[in-house]
């Protein structure tokens, strides 16, 4: 395993440990919490680590696919993400049903996979087929530029439409106390925001130039300036929301935003530039594994969170005292999440070795009958 492929698969692990961790704030009460304490500060700031989550895995796939091309064979590599995606669907169902009782018809479980509400996380599926099916296209718009200028501008138009309107549009100018951020919980637009939703592509594109210039900071100062960010933002959000709800669609909190944005290309460079010749084999050998089973752990952890939580509040009443069991309760789920998706691959794999060994032997047949 050379060094290169050992940062992608820390920076999948990573990422998929950040989206459990971020899960955890979701599910243990954060945004119904009004900002206020010291303990509501260390889970903001923990919020603005673990947004990267979803930015990581975009960047990484901006990283590893700028040859792809719109061609047969690429299309048909869809199917294998649909079938993991329908068989980790199934398990969320059969939790929600064996586990939790709930009453679901076939008809309904067939529904909540096509619509992507079989699992709760189903919403990143529906996202990426669609930057799959695109995927071709945007590597030919990248490609396609003339020189590096011309693709630094393409990423320029992206961030100013995707992340302009979390720099401008915060403060509603039109009341006499707007500088007062914390009593502010309206806006003004200033800049457009109707693009918002591109983030996807704007972070795919960042992934693809990073591939072909390098990212040029060495760990050093990208963990300083991620510490630094991590603290300034989360400062800011926290005088912004004192005494008031963190609300997860605020402009400046999305993962379209330019605080995540930053926080997230660091994050990304960071990881990529680490040196890891020196890492045990087998520790290596363990994240790879990991990395390769992270899209399932990704949706099966809908179904690992729905068993964990309710025991983290029915032992834990008050929910900033949560975060003392925040690495418990989240390396609990992960690693029941982990177990269903090696389970799932197993059975993915078992299942394409017999059908294409039953091919083979059809068409050896079908020779030796000729």
């Amino acid at each position: 395993m050379t060094e290169r492929s050992r940062n992608l698969d820390l920076i999948r692990v990573v990422a998929i440990f950040f989206v459990l961790s971020s899960h955890f704030l979701l599910r243990n009460g954060f945004y119904d919490e009004l900002v206020a304490g010291k303990r509501m500060y260390v889970m903001v700031a923990m919020r603005y680590l673990f947004m990267s989550c979803v930015p990581l895995f975009l960047l990484l796939t901006g990283y590893l696919n700028g040859d792809k091309r719109p061609e047969k064979a690429y299309f048909r590599k869809l199917g294998h993400t649909i079938v993991l995606y329908i068989m980790a669907s199934v398990v969320c169902l059969l939790c929600r049903r064996l586990y939790h009782h709930e009453e679901i018809t076939f008809f309904g479980g067939l529904l909540s996979i096509m619509n992507y509400t079989a699992s709760s996380y189903g919403w990143y599926v529906e996202m990426y087929v669609g930057l799959f099916l695109m995927l071709p296209f945007l590597n030919m718009m990248f490609n396609g530029l003339n020189n590096k200028r011309q693709q630094q501008l393409l990423l320029i138009v992206l961030i100013f439409v995707t992340s302009a309107a979390s720099i401008f549009n915060v403060l509603d100018i039109t009341q006499r106390n707007f500088l007062e951020m914390h009593t502010s919980t309206s806006y003004t637009k200033l800049v457009p925001d109707f693009w918002i939703g591109l983030y996807p592509i704007q972070y795919y594109m960042i992934g693809r130039y990073i591939r072909v210039y390098g990212f040029p900071w060495k760990p050093g100062k990208t963990l300083f300036a991620i510490i630094a960010a991590t603290g300034v933002f989360s400062t800011y959000n926290y005088i912004r929301k004192y005494q008031q709800l963190l609300s997860f669609f605020s402009p400046w909190l999305g993962r379209s935003s330019i605080q995540n944005l930053i926080i997230s290309v660091l994050l990304f460079g960071f990881l990529l530039n680490l040196r890891l010749d020196s890492v045990p084999d087998m520790l290596a050998a363990v994240v790879r594994r990991v990395s390769k089973l992270s899209f399932l752990i990704y949706l099966i952890s809908s179904a690992s969170d729905s068993v964990v939580y309710p025991y983290l509040w029915l032992w834990v009443p008050n929910m900033t005292d949560r975060l003392n069991y925040y690495l418990p309760t989240v390396g609990v789920s992960f690693l029941l999440a982990l177990i269903g998706a090696q389970l799932v691959m197993w059975l993915y794999s078992g299942g394409s070795y017999l059908i294409c060994r039953s091919i083979k032997e059809r068409q050896k047949t079908h020779e030796t009958t000729r």
